[in-house]
């Protein structure tokens, strides 16, 4: 097999000898094939200042001289990070006997890249890419044939330097400005393997604090979490099925806490796209058996950050197909940003300690979802009906939003016809209570039930459906069309939104409950006897009441679908529970004996407070797992305190008065 360096005999000899010696020490003696391949990379470097003529620096080491042809401007920010590296290997070669074998195929095609940028600037510039082909382990080569060769290398290698540096002495010195122009152009165009971008991207890793090796530090080799150590573990795998059968890149973890995905891609590609796609498939996907690793869920997601890079340093020309992009996962209207390097464990830590960072997004969603528990309240406090109708028309709404407006639906016609999908909703368990006699709560259940399979057909027989946020099929909802009208932010346009719609539905419906209609309503609930009585329907009072409190049921569950862009079949799961949190916690803050208007707004707040307390305790550490438990538990105590409280007042109330009998007992004897 012919080397991959043949291509360098004519202009450049030593380069091809060099790397024709490193081919073939690959498999048999890596130490010697390391120390070809760093020679290779001072070689260039020692060329290119013969050859430009540049002036040799007072600190003439190796690694000040690749810093000078970068400040020239010759050398770009992936050129000089693949000198440094094989100056550095090189080092390590020579003085710690260094001969890490699984290091030397990485290298072998980070050398024929830079070689291949160098023929093309210093050399032929109409060289053509080639391929890379990896050398074929010889089984017959011999140590003697070995130590025999290498005998006979060393005199070799400086006829061969000497006559390089003359050849470059003697060439026709290029303009500076024609030579920076060649060099840039074919660095732009230079072809990276993916070995050359994890290597990248393991050493850029190291630089800030994570324990990071491709080869070493992999899923298939036993790498684990570890408290004490913050690594970055390659090839993790995942229930994805997007590519690579599931296996994420790296997966990174402070101690034994997941908290980010990395996908690296060699090919020049939109790296929001790869963000988009893979970059958010693999946190949705975390296998059931590494739920132990995990900080805490953000609607679809299970783990809070993600990354993605070409291995190109950043370059504002072409700012989506280079550099480091992130995406927080923890906030829906998050958007991919560029980063200048990768975030130390440290700076994950501190992100995700950030409270006051969280509390935009935990307003935002406590709005929202105050909207399913004005629902919640109709039904349970004004009506004085458990509903389970709402577990089935939140999770309706988002899969219908997210079906219809991901198919080219207008977002205001998905959500209002979400909307009377769920007051239809709302009208079966009516009837279903009112007509055929069911009892309310069985009547909710039997409605959930039918809404999961209804779901599943909304969705086309899939569990969730996203709604792509970047690139060509970028679907806009209301919340980025309002964003794009009021020129603001996606967080401060969730939280106008939610505010103005919280203000309305307070209004209207504090209106709407002092019409006859309306009175009738909350009459029912206070007291069905009095109204039949009275010459009232209660029935269809039941069934406005349930249709009005679906429908906004409903709406909360299209809106949150469009703030985090997915609807899954199991998103309303615990809806009737977190309604019913939000309203107690209102009313513990605001009280029970304030005006219908208050305690309107009151379930509001709540639900904003109980967004914000779950945000707190996520970050405090608390198992995600159990926020279901905690929610229970929440509603529990608070449903239980009046109970215990009007227990220990009886308690008083009767000793109080076995005191005063004793008293006047003790007062007739005497």
């Amino acid at each position: 097999m012919a080397s991959n360096f043949k291509f360098l005999e004519t202009e450049f000899p030593v380069l091809a000898n060099f790397g024709n010696l490193a081919e073939q020490y690959c498999y048999t003696d890596p130490n010697s094939c390391l120390m070809k391949l760093g020679m290779i990379g001072e070689t260039i470097v020692n060329l290119m200042f013969t050859y430009d003529k540049i002036p040799a620096p007072y600190d003439n080491s190796a690694s000040n001289r690749i810093n000078v042809l970068s400040s020239e401007g010759l050398l770009t920010r992936d050129l000089t990070d693949i000198l440094h590296a094989l100056r550095k290997v090189r080092n390590k070669a020579v003085h710690e006997n260094y001969a890490e074998a699984s290091d030397c195929p990485v290298f072998l095609q980070m050398t024929y890249s830079l070689s291949e940028w160098f023929m093309q600037t210093y050399g032929d510039w109409n060289y053509q890419h080639r391929d890379f082909v990896m050398p074929v382990k010889e089984e017959k080569k011999t140590e003697k044939i070995v130590v025999f060769n290498k005998a006979q290398e060393e005199e070799k290698e400086e006829e061969l330097t000497k006559a390089a540096i003359a050849c470059a002495e003697q060439s026709e010195q290029i303009d500076k400005k024609v030579r920076l122009k060649q060099a840039n152009k074919m660095a732009s165009q230079r072809q990276k393997s993916e070995a050359e971008t994890r290597y990248m991207i393991d050493e850029q890793l190291r630089q800030v604090g994570w324990e990071a090796n491709t080869q070493e530090i992999r899923y298939s080799k036993g790498a684990r979490p570890a408290k004490g150590h913050n690594m970055a573990i390659a090839e993790w795998p995942t229930d994805s099925t997007v590519s690579k059968k599931g296996y994420a890149d790296y997966a990174l973890f402070v101690g034994i806490k997941l908290v980010g995905i990395i996908e690296a891609k060699a090919e020049h590609k939109d790296i929001p796209s790869v963000i988009d796609y893979q970059g958010k498939d693999y946190p949705r996907n975390i296998r059931k058996e590494d739920a132990e690793y995990l900080i805490g869920t953000w609607g679809e997601f299970k783990v809070p950050f993600t990354f993605a890079t070409n291995g190109r340093p950043y370059l504002e020309q072409f700012k989506t197909k280079s550099g480091i992009w992130f995406l927080d996962l923890r906030e829906p209207s998050n958007v991919p940003t560029a980063l200048h390097g990768w975030i130390s464990p440290d700076g994950i830590m501190e992100l995700l300690a950030s409270i006051l960072k969280n509390l935009p997004d935990a307003v935002s969603l406590g709005i929202v979802w105050g909207i399913m528990a004005i629902g919640v309240y109709i039904t349970f406090k004004v009506l004085d009906i458990a509903d389970m109708t709402v577990d089935g028309t939140f999770a309706m709404g988002g899969c219908i939003v997210a079906s219809t407006v991901a198919s080219g639906w207008n977002p205001i016609f998905s959500t209002l016809f979400a909307i009377l999908c769920g007051m239809a909703a709302g009208l079966v368990t009516g009837i279903l209570h009112t007509k055929l006699k069911i009892p309310a709560i069985l009547a909710g259940i039997l409605t959930m039930l039918s809404l999961y399979s209804v779901d599943l057909m909304i969705l086309g027989g899939k569990s969730n459906i996203g709604m792509s946020q970047f690139g060509e099929n970028r679907v806009y909802t209301i919340l980025d069309k309002l964003a794009a009208v009021l020129g603001t932010t996606a967080k401060t346009t969730n939280i106008i939104t939610g505010i103005v719609l919280a203000v309305v539905i307070v209004m209207g419906l504090y209106w709407f409950f002092g019409t006859e209609q309306g009175c009738l309503i909350r009459a029912t609930g206070i007291n069905e006897a009095m109204v039949k009585a009275q010459g009232g329907n209660t029935d269809t009072m039941k069934i406005i009441g349930l249709i009005i409190a679906n429908g906004f049921v409903s709406l909360s569950g299209a809106l949150v679908s469009q703030i985090q862009r997915y609807g899954d079949v199991g998103m309303g799961t615990g809806t009737i529970v977190i309604g019913l949190a939000s309203i107690i916690i209102g009313e513990v803050i605001f009280g029970t004996k304030c005006s219908f208007k208050v305690r309107l707004a009151s379930v509001f707040f709540g639900s904003i407070i109980y967004r914000v307390i779950i945000a707190i305790v996520l970050l405090l550490g608390f198992n995600p797992n159990n926020l279901k438990l905690l929610t229970a538990m929440l509603v529990i105590a608070a449903l239980s305190v009046p109970v215990i409280r009007g227990y220990i007042f009886e308690r008083k109330r009767i000793r109080a008065n076995m005191k005063k009998y004793e008293e006047v007992e003790t007062d007739a004897g005497a």
